[in-house]
């Protein structure tokens, strides 16, 4: 027997309104998340100066994925799970963040 998982979050669409909140916004006192990226992932020059030893950004690559900007830089997953592992004013204890990364290799 296997168990599987098909973990898919979207947040923006194109229709007026239909945006929805994602579930950090959902997370409440004692919540556990997880976050999983199964794909392709690589590494660009250093944006903002933060990557002293090696001057690169590393980066997983989504399906529509283009050299012009269309990827998740590093530092925007930081941003974002800092505020996740933070605790929010008016609960007792942070929510819990996994994270879970497979195949997002970068080169050497």
């Amino acid at each position: 027997m296997s168990v599987k998982a098909l973990i898919v979050g979207v947040n923006k669409y194109k229709l007026p309104g239909s945006d929805l909140q994602g579930c950090f916004n959902d997370a409440k006192s004692g919540d556990k998340l997880l976050f999983h990226f199964s794909s392709h992932g690589s590494q660009i020059r250093d944006r903002d100066g933060d990557e002293l030893k090696d001057q690169l950004d590393e980066i997983i690559c989504p399906h529509d994925m283009d050299w012009d900007g269309t990827y998740i830089v590093d530092d925007d997953l930081n941003a974002v799970f800092s505020k996740i592992s933070a605790k929010p004013s008016g609960m007792l204890r942070a929510p819990s963040l996994a994270l879970s990364f497979s195949n997002a290799c970068a080169p050497p």
